[in-house]
């Protein structure tokens, strides 16, 4: 066990796109305007490549949704950030929260 209960979880992350109900941080972003399988086929090209270069970041994983369904953990907050600026922004939106260990 790495955490006591009470214990808090603070994480960031590279995630797979999704354009699920998260909260979004980006005024730009507007659910549904993206071909996210495009970005999801490149996500799966670029991650083999990405991985070595920066700690095994796995950038077409949903860390969110695997965070929100684990066993064990209270107070789950995740904020989704989706960059629309550029092409890479779009190809690596994050994951920013807070679990706390029961």
């Amino acid at each position: 066990h790495l955490l006591k209960p009470g214990g808090k979880y603070i994480f960031i992350e590279h995630v797979r796109h999704t354009d699920t109900s998260d909260t979004t941080v980006n005024a730009h972003y507007v659910p549904g305007s993206m071909n996210l399988a495009v970005w999801k086929m490149l996500q799966n090209v670029f991650t083999p490549v990405w991985k070595p270069f920066t700690g095994n970041c796995h950038m077409n994983r949903d860390t969110g949704k695997v965070i929100r369904e684990m066993d064990g953990w209270s107070n789950v907050e995740i904020t989704t950030h989706r960059g629309v600026e550029n092409p890479l922004a779009k190809l690596m939106p994050l994951v920013y929260g807070m679990a706390v260990k029961q």
